[in-house]
């Protein structure tokens, strides 16, 4: 507000600057405390958020020792399977071995019996031919 003395009276004009003056005045007064409370706010808004992420971390904690604990039953279980599949690799190993043994006495015996087949077969035409032989000769007599 311009300077007057008291003497003079009160313009529109003087109303309008004054009004002016008082509402910049209000409006830098009311944003200064908009920011405080809205800065308080924010404050109370971030606090409450750690307050809540921190018991979740506080369960997360929780889940991961559990999470440990069934990792470490999990890698004992699975040495126990490694010793009993090295354990039936071996025993399965033997087992070919023998299998394999067996396969080739088989193969020695499927040959000794054909060889033993052919023999028979010869000996029974030798065999065929003698008797054919005999009754040529029983007949050449009669």
């Amino acid at each position: 507000m311009a300077d007057k003395s008291k003497n003079e009276p009160v313009t529109k004009n003087d109303l309008i600057e004054a009004k002016k003056e008082i509402m910049d005045d209000l409006t830098i007064k009311l944003k200064e405390e908009t920011a405080k409370l809205s800065t308080k706010a924010s404050l109370e808004v971030v606090a409450n958020e750690v307050l809540k992420n921190s018991a979740d971390i506080e369960k997360l904690k929780e889940d991961m020792g559990q999470v440990r604990s069934d990792v470490s039953i999990l890698k004992y279980e699975m040495g126990e399977v490694k010793e009993t599949l090295t354990s039936l690799e071996d025993k399965f190993g033997i087992m070919i071995n023998a299998v394999d043994n067996m396969n080739s006495k088989f193969d020695i015996w499927l040959s000794e019996k054909a060889a033993i087949d052919h023999a028979l077969i010869r000996h029974d035409d030798k065999l065929d031919d003698h008797e054919a032989r005999i009754k040529r000769l029983e007949l050449r007599r009669v």
